[in-house]
C-alpha cells in the first residue's frame, strides 16, 4: 500500500513569505506615494492658481470702472474699497448770462438744482437703479468733494427724454464745485475687497 505525503508550507516558511510581502509592500506603497502627492500638490496648486486669477481679473476690472479719486486702501494692506461707475458722460454747463447765451437745462454749480441735460447719451441707462444709485460731480478725496462722505452725490430720481436728447433728474441738491471737463458720474454702493490671511480668504 501506497502512503501518499501531503506537502504543504511549514510555519516557518509562511512566516518568512508574510514578512517579505510585509517588506515589498511598504517599499511599494513609499514609491507609489511620492508620485500621487506630487499629482495632488499640483492639483491644488492649479486650483488656487485658477481661483487667484479669476479674482484679480474681477479686482482688476473693477478699479478700471472704479470712480476717479474713489479708491481706498486700508493702513495694513488687505482691503480694497472703491465706487463703481455705472454711466456717466458729459452735462451741460452754466455759462455766464451777461456774456453767453443759453440753451437747454444747465446743471448750477453753488445753487439748488434738481436737473440738467446730458450732452450726448447714456451708454447704460437700463443699468441705473433709481433712487439708489448717486450722481456725482468732481470727485476728489479733499474734503467738501468727498463722494464718500456725500458731498457732492445725490440720488438719481429718473433719466428723461426731452426734445434736446436725455435729461438727468435727482433729489433736489447744490453741488460744491464743478467738473473742469463738465464731467458726471452716476455710481452704484462701494465695493470692498478684503485679503484675510489667516483664514487663507
Amino acid at each position: 500500500m501506497l502512503i501518499r505525503l501531503q506537502r504543504g508550507f511549514s510555519l516557518i516558511e509562511l512566516i518568512i513569505v508574510i514578512t517579505i510581502i510585509g517588506v515589498l509592500s511598504t517599499i511599494t506603497t513609499a514609491i507609489i506615494d511620492i508620485p500621487i502627492r506630487a499629482y495632488i500638490d499640483s492639483s491644488q496648486r492649479a486650483t488656487l492658481t485658477s481661483t487667484s486669477e479669476s479674482a484679480i481679473k474681477r479686482i482688476q476690472r473693477d478699479i478700471r470702472r472704479a470712480l476717479p479719486n474713489s479708491i481706498r486702501i486700508s493702513e495694513d494692506g488687505n482691503t480694497i474699497e472703491l465706487l463703481p461707475i455705472v454711466d456717466g458722460g458729459r452735462y451741460r454747463a452754466h455759462l455766464d448770462l451777461s456774456t453767453e447765451e443759453t440753451t437747454g437745462d444747465q446743471l448750477l454749480i453753488n445753487e439748488m438744482d434738481d436737473k440738467f441735460d446730458i450732452l450726448g447719451l447714456l451708454k447704460t441707462k437700463n443699468d441705473i437703479t433709481l433712487n439708489e444709485d448717486r450722481l456725482v460731480i468732481y470727485p476728489l478725496n479733499s474734503p467738501g468733494h468727498n463722494p464718500y462722505h456725500g458731498d457732492n452725490t445725490t440720488p438719481v430720481s429718473a433719466i428723461l427724454t426731452t426734445d434736446t436728447g436725455e435729461q438727468i433728474a435727482f433729489e433736489p441738491f447744490i453741488f460744491p464745485a464743478a467738473s473742469p471737463t463738465q464731467r458726471f458720474f452716476i455710481i452704484s454702493s462701494p465695493i470692498t475687497y478684503h485679503c484675510d490671511l489667516d483664514n487663507s480668504h
